[in-house]
């Protein structure tokens, strides 16, 4: 997920993307497909939940 968040956070081209995440090609595929198939979409809910849980109990 760190490849994908890095592109999307910082916009970087894949070119600018840290090597350690493997080549770019490879993070690109992963990150369309995730796009694809509801990933992205099923993480940014989740995550939104459980803010929005943190924050009644403040």
């Amino acid at each position: 997920m760190d490849p994908g968040l890095c592109r999307v956070r910082t916009g970087v081209p894949g070119r600018g993307v840290p090597i350690e995440y493997g080549p770019r090609g490879r993070i690109y595929d992963l990150f369309r497909r995730w796009q694809r198939d509801g990933t992205w979409h099923r993480i940014l809910t989740r995550l939104q939940a459980l803010a929005d849980a943190v924050n009644e109990w403040l």
